[in-house]
């Protein structure tokens, strides 16, 4: 089994997903599958299904700016696959432009 412990948006178009194993049988977690969801959306979207389970977070890129997002989780190893968990929501950061001005 598995619980989220964090979902922390880094910037305006990643959020990053940290979870920890509560139960594993003796055997560690080997592949997690990490899906988002936007605010007010029926569909999930696969962010991968290859993350590594033993590094316990993965990033969610390519996301649209100041903008809602639940994330679902679950994992798998020898003894078999986990329980799905949910969290959220998390808001993007705003996309911001810096215009570098010319003294002279």
């Amino acid at each position: 089994m598995i619980a989220i412990v964090g979902v922390v948006a880094q910037n305006h178009e990643t959020i990053r997903v940290s979870w920890e194993t509560t139960f594993d049988g003796n055997s560690d977690l080997e592949l997690c599958t990490v899906e988002y969801q936007q605010a007010g959306s029926m569909d999930w979207v696969i962010a991968t299904t290859e993350a590594d389970g033993t590094l316990f977070s993965y990033d969610i890129t390519g996301l649209m700016p100041y903008t809602e997002y639940l994330v679902r989780l679950m994992c798998n190893n020898e003894i078999g696959d986990s329980n799905s968990v949910i969290a959220g929501p998390e808001r993007t950061g705003q996309f911001s432009k810096f215009k570098l001005l010319n003294q002279e």
